[in-house]
C-alpha cells in the first residue's frame, strides 16, 4: 500500500504516544447542486483538522461521498484516506472516513432507526509493535442524525432508545462512540439523557455542559448551528445559537481504561470563538482565534460547525500471549467441513514434552463474551516435541476421526464457523492462541480468512508461525487456506523450527540502488536466527528533497528468513537484476523507491528507525558522497550500494554509514541482488 504522510519527524517514537482525533460533521446535503464544496471548502477545513476518523451527516449519494475521498481528503499528496462501504438508502446518508496509517476498519453495521439509519464503524489501531505483542486498540463509532426541529422531540427519544438498546444487548461495548446531528435542544430532551441514562453501553458528554443550549448565550462556545442568517445552499439561518452536533463516549475512552483517553479540553466547535452569539460566523468582530480563511470555508460549507475531539492512545505492551516463540503450543490447522467433519490440530513447537493436563480448549459460540460452564473441553497425556495432537467431533468421518488423538462432541455443536475457539495454559493463564473474535458473532459465512472463511474451509497455519496469537485481526492473515473437505495434513505440520537466537535483532538495509531511467531498488536483509513476518509492522520510507515532515511510505508484505534478502522496487524498474529479483513492486508514482539520489531512504519497525540511508532533513544537491570500504568512491546517485560484509545491524548516523559501511559498484550494476554476505553473527549466550 502507497501511503503520503505528513508528520514531524522522531527517529523512535514510542508507540504508546499515539493521538487519534476524531472529527464529527453535519455537510447540509452534499453534494446537492454544488460538488465543488468539497474542492473549495471542505479540502482546506480537512487539511486544518487532518482528522484519523472523519465522519458525516447528509450525504445525499455515494457520487458525493466518493468525491469527499478523492478530492478533499486524498489531496496534495495525501493517499492514506480511505472511506467505509456506503450504505445510503435514503436522501440524507451518513459516511466514514479513516487515517489507514493509524486505522483499519474492521466492519460496519446498522441499526435501523427512525428517519434515517444509524450506521456503525469497528476500527482497530495498526499498533506498529502488533505482530510482536499481538494486541491492539479497538473503538467503535456509530453516526446519527435524528430528527430535526421542535416538537419532535419524541421521534428523537424513540430512535436513541433504539440505539441504546441494541448497544446495551451488545457483549462487547469498550471505547464506543455516538457522533453526529442529534438536534437536541437542551440536555432535559429525552434522546440525550437516553445516551447518558446507565447501562451497558453509557455514554457520557467530554464537556459535560448540561443546560438549555438553544438561544443561550452562556453556551455561545458550544453552539455548532447556524453559521448563517442568510438563507444560502439550502442551510438554516438565525445565526450561532444551537448545540447540535456531539461527540460521546463510553467512560473508558473517557478516563483511558481501555487504552484510549479523552485529551482534556480538546473537545471543540471548530472555528466557534464565544464571540458570535446568534450572529453569522463571519460577521463582527472579526474570529481570532482561528485563521480567517477557515472560517470563511466553514461558512460557505455548511450551516453546521464541525465537532472535533482527540484522545490518547496507550497501546498494550508486551507479548499477552506470556509466550515467546517457540516456547507454547498454538493451533496449526482448523477444519469446518461438511457435516460434522470438523477438527482442531496442536502443534507443540517448544523442544521438550508438554504435559497436556496443563492445557484447555474454550469455545465461545455466537458471539459470547463469557465462558459458559461446559464449553471447556480439558486435554490429557503428553504431546512430544515438534508434534501435533488432533482433537475432531465425535461425530466425523473416519478422515479425521481415524488420525484423531481424542474426539469431542462439543465440536459437533460448538465448532461451527461462527463460534471463537481459544486455546488455554491454565498454569501459567496465558491465552495462547484465538481462531475468530470473542464477543462477535460474524453471521452463518464466518471470519474471512484470505480467500476462505472459518465456514466450509480447512485453515493451516503457516510454516514460518512460530507461535500462536490472541488477536485475530493479526493471525487472520496467517493462515493457508483449503477447500472443503481438505485432511491431507491433518496429524501432522510443515513448521520452520525456532533456532538459538543471536546478537544480529533486526532487518537492515543491504543494497541500495540508484542506476540509470526508473531503475531503483532497496534490498533489506534478515541477519537474525528466525524468519521475520514483515506485514504490518516494516515500512520503507522516502523522504523526497531534503523534507523532514513529509514521506512516501511502503509497507513491506511477505515473510524473510534468517540470511535471507527482501528487494522492493518500482514498476518502472527494467533491469533484469531487479525485475527478476524484486519481492514487491511500488505499482504507482509516487512511492518509497522513486528515489533520485538526493532523498534519504529509512527502514522503520513499527515507530522505530532501524536505518537510513542519507540524512533525512538535509538536501544534499543531486547526491550525497560515499566512500567505500573497496577503495572506490560513489554516491547515492548513478551508484550501487552494497552493505559491507562486516556491517550486522543498521546505520542511523550517515556520515558514519557512508564513510565506512558500504562497498561501491557502477552504475546499472545490478548483480548483487537477491543474496547478501554478511559475517556470522555470535550466538547470545545464555544466562
Amino acid at each position: 500500500m502507497l501511503l503520503f504522510i505528513s508528520l514531524g519527524f522522531v527517529s523512535a517514537i514510542r508507540a504508546q504516544d499515539d493521538t487519534l482525533k476524531i472529527m464529527g460533521y453535519n455537510l447540509l446535503q452534499y453534494p446537492g447542486s454544488t460538488m465543488g464544496r468539497a474542492d473549495d471548502y471542505l479540502k482546506d477545513i480537512l487539511k486544518y483538522v487532518k482528522p484519523d476518523v472523519f465522519v458525516v451527516n447528509e450525504i445525499t449519494n455515494e457520487t458525493g461521498a466518493n468525491y469527499i475521498l478523492s478530492n478533499a481528503l486524498n489531496q496534495d499528496g495525501i493517499t492514506h484516506y480511505e472511506k467505509a462501504v456506503y450504505t445510503g438508502n435514503n436522501s440524507l446518508n451518513n459516511m466514514a472516513y479513516y487515517n489507514s496509517d493509524k486505522l483499519v476498519l474492521l466492519d460496519q453495521d446498522i441499526i435501523n432507526t427512525t428517519p434515517r439509519e444509524t450506521d456503525g464503524y469497528r476500527f482497530y489501531l495498526r499498533d506498529p509493535n502488533l505482530p510482536f505483542h499481538q494486541d491492539t486498540v479497538f473503538l467503535t463509532v456509530y453516526v446519527a442524525h435524528l430528527k430535526a426541529s421542535q416538537g419532535y422531540e419524541s421521534t428523537r427519544g424513540a430512535a436513541a432508545t433504539t440505539i441504546r438498546n441494541y448497544l446495551d444487548a451488545k457483549n462487547d461495548v469498550s471505547n464506543h462512540f455516538i457522533i453526529g446531528d442529534f438536534n437536541v435542544y437542551n440536555s432535559t430532551e429525552a434522546a440525550y439523557q437516553t445516551f447518558l441514562g446507565s447501562g451497558n453501553c453509557q455514554f457520557h458528554d467530554p464537556i459535560d455542559e448540561s443546560g438549555i443550549w438553544h438561544a443561550n448565550s452562556d453556551f455561545e462556545d458550544i453552539h455548532t448551528q447556524s453559521t448563517r442568517t442568510t438563507s444560502f445552499g439550502g442551510g438554516a439561518t438565525g445565526g450561532v445559537d444551537d448545540r447540535f452536533d456531539f461527540i460521546l463516549c463510553t467512560n473508558d475512552a473517557l478516563l483511558g481504561s481501555n487504552h484510549l483517553t479523552y485529551i482534556s479540553e480538546s473537545y471543540a466547535a471548530l472555528g466557534n470563538d464565544g464571540n458570535h452569539f446568534n450572529t453569522s460566523l463571519i460577521a463582527s468582530p472579526t474570529n481570532t482565534l482561528y485563521p480567517d480563511s477557515l472560517v470563511q470555508d466553514l461558512y460557505y460549507m455548511s450551516d453546521h460547525l464541525p465537532v472535533i475531539a482527540s484522545f490518547a492512545v496507550s497501546f498494550p505492551e508486551g507479548p499477552s500471549t506470556g509466550a515467546g516463540p517457540c516456547e507454547d503450543l498454538f493451533f496449526s490447522e482448523y477444519i469446518e467441513g461438511s457435516g460434522y467433519d470438523r477438527a482442531l490440530e496442536i502443534w507443540n513447537p517448544t523442544a521438550l514434552t508438554v504435559d497436556l493436563t496443563d492445557y484447555q480448549i474454550e469455545f465461545y459460540p455466537d458471539g459470547e463474551s463469557v465462558l459458559t460452564p461446559g464449553h471447556t473441553l480439558g486435554l490429557s497425556g503428553t504431546l512430544g516435541a515438534n508434534s501435533s495432537w488432533v482433537v475432531g467431533a465425535a461425530s466425523a468421518s473416519a478422515a479425521i476421526t481415524s488420525v484423531s488423538n481424542l474426539t469431542s462432541s462439543l465440536l459437533d455443536s460448538l465448532l461451527s464457523g461462527n463460534d471463537a475457539v481459544a486455546l488455554v495454559n491454565i498454569a501459567s493463564g496465558d491465552t495462547l492462541d484465538i481462531i475468530g473474535r470473542i464477543g462477535e458473532d460474524p453471521g452463518a459465512s464466518g471470519w474471512m480468512v484470505g480467500a476462505g472463511t472459518t465456514v466450509d474451509y480447512t485453515l493451516i497455519r503457516e510454516h514460518y508461525i512460530q507461535k500462536g496469537s490472541p488477536n485475530w485481526a493479526f493471525s487472520a492473515d496467517h493462515w493457508i487456506v483449503e477447500s472443503i473437505g481438505f485432511t491431507d495434513s491433518l496429524g501432522g505440520h510443515s513448521f520452520y523450527s525456532c533456532n538459538p537466537e543471536n546478537e544480529c535483532s533486526d532487518l537492515f538495509i543491504s543494497e541500495y540502488v540508484r542506476a540509470s531511467g526508473g531503475n531503483t531498488a532497496i534490498e533489506v536483509y534478515n541477519p537474525s536466527a528466525n524468519p521475520v513476518v514483515l506485514n504490518g509492522s516494516y515500512q520503507l520510507r522516502m523522504y523526497p528533497n531534503g523534507s523532514s515532515s513529509s514521506y512516501y511510505a511502503s509497507d513491506l508484505q511477505g515473510v524473510v528468513y534468517p540470511g535471507d534478502v527482501f528487494v522492493i522496487a518500482p514498476f518502472t524498474a527494467n533491469l533484469s537484476g531487479i525485475v527478476n529479483n524484486k519481492d514487491q513492486t511500488d505499482a504507482s508514482f509516487p512511492g518509497s523507491t522513486f528515489f533520485t539520489g538526493d532523498d534519504a531512504i529509512a527502514l522503520f519497525r513499527g515507530y522505530d528507525t532501524l536505518d537510513i540511508v542519507g540524512v533525512i532533513g538535509t538536501d544534499p544537491g543531486s547526491s550525497w558522497p560515499v566512500s567505500g570500504t573497496n577503495g572506490v568512491a560513489g554516491a547515492t546517485a548513478s551508484y550501487t550500494l552494497v552493505r559491507d560484509s562486516a556491517v550486522q545491524q543498521g546505520q542511523l548516523y550517515w556520515n558514519t554509514g557512508a564513510a565506512s559501511e558500504w562497498v561501491v559498484y557502477p552504475n546499472n550494476e545490478d548483480a548483487y541482488l537477491a543474496e547478501h554476505y554478511m559475517k556470522a553473527c555470535d550466538a547470545v549466550e545464555e544466562a
